[in-house]
């Protein structure tokens, strides 16, 4: 409630010492010191709030290997979109992806995301929905522990300038290559790369601007992927 509203309609100059707010008769009663018990009507006050949120939940997708964000709305009024906050440390958020929103809506809405890229730890969201008007409602935060220490790779020397080397602890295989910024959108592609199991490999940066990334590699055998961290002078 943005204001103090008044009253005191039909209410005595007396000192009031017990106030009871009755909603379902829409009434304000007060037990007063000497002059018994009063009430006075409640104004009827409208509007809603623009989007009714039911759920917000995560989940990691080993099948898929992402994080996988789903939320449902019961009704929406005058909603543009939904930013997906994301943090590593649950204090320092980033907006990774936009998702358009229902406008208004009365009817049940589901959203779903799909985060490709994601910390070997635990990783935290929250939506943050933006009206037409630019007014911003934040949800809950939750979190998603992800991955498997099997799965990362150590990359060295990190931070690094022109060049990054990883060695695989597997036999030959031959691996889809990604690179990743830290909002998740793909730099680079290489596909079908062979590495041997005793080889260190190595991967040029210097194109890149300095900054976090990851890189992400996915086995043609089988799916399994591998992946790192790893920030850029």
């Amino acid at each position: 409630m943005p204001d103090w509203l008044s009253y005191n309609t039909g209410l005595p100059n007396v000192i009031v010492n017990h106030l009871d707010i009755q909603y379902s008769a829409m009434k304000l009663r007060a037990g007063t010191y000497g002059r018994g018990l009063w009430e006075t009507d409640l104004p009827v006050i409208t509007g809603t709030l623009p989007v009714e949120l039911l759920s917000f939940t995560g989940t990691f997708s080993k099948v898929h290997n992402c994080n996988d964000l789903f939320w449902s709305t019961a009704s929406e009024i005058n909603c543009s979109y939904f930013d997906i906050m994301k943090s590593n440390d649950a204090k320092y958020f980033s907006k990774i992806a936009q998702v358009t929103g229902a406008g208004n809506s009365t009817q049940i809405r589901n959203y779903m995301f799909s985060d490709k890229v994601f910390n070997n730890s635990i990783n935290y969201y929250y939506l943050n929905q933006v009206d037409f008007d630019g007014k911003e409602t934040p949800s809950n935060i939750i979190s998603i522990r992800t991955g498997d220490a099997a799965n990362s790779i150590a990359l060295f020397p990190n931070p690094a300038s022109n060049i990054i080397q990883f060695q695989f602890l597997r036999q030959n295989e031959i691996y889809d290559l990604e690179l990743y910024d830290i909002l998740g959108k793909q730099i680079t592609m290489q596909p079908e790369v062979k590495i041997s199991a005793d080889e260190n490999s190595k991967f040029n940066i210097s194109f890149l601007h300095a900054g976090v990334y990851f890189l992400k590699l996915t086995s043609n055998l089988n799916g399994d992927f591998l992946y790192g961290r790893f920030v850029k002078k």
